[in-house]
């Protein structure tokens, strides 16, 4: 079945991270890839009760001793690409601020419903 650029597939949420119940909460086309693409990335693995395994390893094998690039990388690729409708991570870009503890993730995705890339921005504080 190929998804649509109309179809709704995330909910719609408000800057504080409330769902946003306008058009019944949901959303479609890019604003909805980025959105399920960011909570997959800002997933911690082992936070979701009923899937441990889901999510980034952020606490283990990324930011365990110390910040380990390419395996941030490889799991970021992979939880952007568990979003229905992607089809190849273009790029990603981290920066790490060791005086604020805060890692930048820039990223671009094609997807499968418009020749338009996807594209997001997350700064993710390090509270280790």
């Amino acid at each position: 079945m190929a998804l649509l650029i109309t179809d709704p597939v995330f909910l719609r949420l408000t800057a504080t991270g409330d769902v946003n119940m306008a058009n019944f909460g949901l959303i479609a086309g890019l604003a909805a890839f980025a959105a399920g693409a960011e909570a997959r990335i800002e997933l911690v693995m082992g936070e979701w009760f009923a899937d441990l395994e889901l999510g980034v390893d952020w606490y283990g094998s990324i930011f365990g001793k110390e910040f380990d690039e390419v395996e941030a990388r490889t799991q970021i690729r992979a939880a952007i690409m568990d979003t229905p409708g992607a089809v190849e991570v273009t790029q990603i870009a981290l920066a790490l601020d060791d005086v604020t503890r805060v890692l930048a993730i820039t990223w671009e995705c094609t997807v499968e419903f418009t020749d338009t890339a996807a594209a997001g921005e997350i700064s993710l504080p390090i509270a280790v």
